[in-house]
């Protein structure tokens, strides 16, 4: 049993129940994992890891990144060939409600990372997509830890070291508007595409976000986040050629942003941004501003001119031993 592999998992049979029972599977799987041989804390092992923030709109990438150190004498590889391959680096993930762990979606990699070289005394920096590697629930509050593995050899029990255990939650975001759209040019025999306008409040302000997806199925094809916007207007969804969509959202009290971005498989992305357009009412008040403030400029230089100023004449005073004086 203990020679045998978890492919799905990617790690010995006595590894995964091991690790199991540190992150507290259901009970059925924690009664086979009392007869394995729990892994050793690694003191050679050592795993430092963060997420940039703690809420995510769904659709977004869930991103955790960190440093791997090796204080050990012997490099630590992950590798598809020989010994290696027992060796990993995973993210488990886990609903912080029930505190079970979700298991990883089907044909996800064994590790994390495909290959990675930890020379002795060195270390190594990753950046890991939970959600390549997990289907996440639409909505809910998580918790995620990654646990670097290396592989017991010679019938040497395998050794772990796991960072701490990073809170996140997952929204679905608030929907402004939505739109469908057939989907022939990638062979799908004409499914729709539901295209959804959501917005979310992130590090204090309002953040749009347009989430594609499959209408039948749910399933997210592309996500773009539009950055901050305010709602003096609504956002406006249009569709280009060559699938595209537009969208236009308001980013300050006079100014606008059109965004156009690309939807088709595999080529994902914003073809282009303007953030300086203006809106005719805007121009509309410029110009009534500019006008009134010419007006009080004209004005102004009127009054100026009648009570003097620089224009101002300026009499002779006659002394007054004469017995005339004329005053300024």
């Amino acid at each position: 049993m203990s020679t045998s592999r978890f492919h799905g998992f990617g790690a010995s049979a006595g590894t995964a129940l091991a690790v199991a029972v540190q992150f507290c599977l259901p009970c059925a799987a924690e009664a086979q994992a009392r007869a394995a041989e729990p892994p050793r804390v690694s003191s050679s092992l050592s795993v430092v890891a963060k997420m940039e923030k703690g809420e995510f709109v769904r659709g977004e990438t869930v991103a955790v990144s960190g440093t791997l150190r090796n204080g050990g004498d012997e490099a630590f590889v992950i590798d598809d060939y020989g010994d290696y391959v027992r060796n990993s680096l995973k993210v488990y993930v886990f609903d912080e409600e029930s505190g079970r762990m979700i298991l990883p979606r089907a044909g996800a990699p064994s590790s994390a990372v495909d290959a990675i070289v930890v020379m002795p005394g060195g270390e190594k920096t990753f950046s890991i997509d939970i959600g390549s590697l997990y289907d996440l629930p639409r909505q809910g509050r998580f918790q995620a830890a990654v646990v670097a593995t290396r592989g017991g050899t010679d019938g040497a029990p395998d050794e772990s070291a796991s960072s701490r255990r990073m809170a996140f939650s997952v929204v679905d975001g608030i929907a402004l508007a939505s739109a469908a759209r057939a989907r022939t040019r990638d062979g799908s025999g004409g499914r729709s595409l539901l295209f959804s306008l959501v917005y979310w409040d992130q590090a204090s302000r309002q953040n749009l976000f347009l989430r594609v997806s499959d209408a039948a199925t749910g399933d997210i094809v592309a996500f773009f986040r539009l950055g901050a916007f305010i709602r003096m207007a609504e956002p406006s969804l249009a569709f280009g050629q060559d699938d595209t969509a537009v969208v236009v959202q308001q980013i300050s009290r006079d100014r606008f942003a059109k965004t156009v971005v690309c939807y088709a498989a595999g080529k994902e992305g914003i073809v282009s941004r303007d953030d300086n357009l203006v809106s005719a009412d805007a121009i509309s008040e410029s110009i009534s501003t500019r006008l009134v403030n010419e007006r009080v400029d004209r004005v102004f230089e009127e009054r100026r001119k009648e009570q003097g100023g620089f224009f101002r004449r300026h009499k002779t005073r006659i002394p007054a031993s004469t017995g005339n004086q004329t005053s300024p």
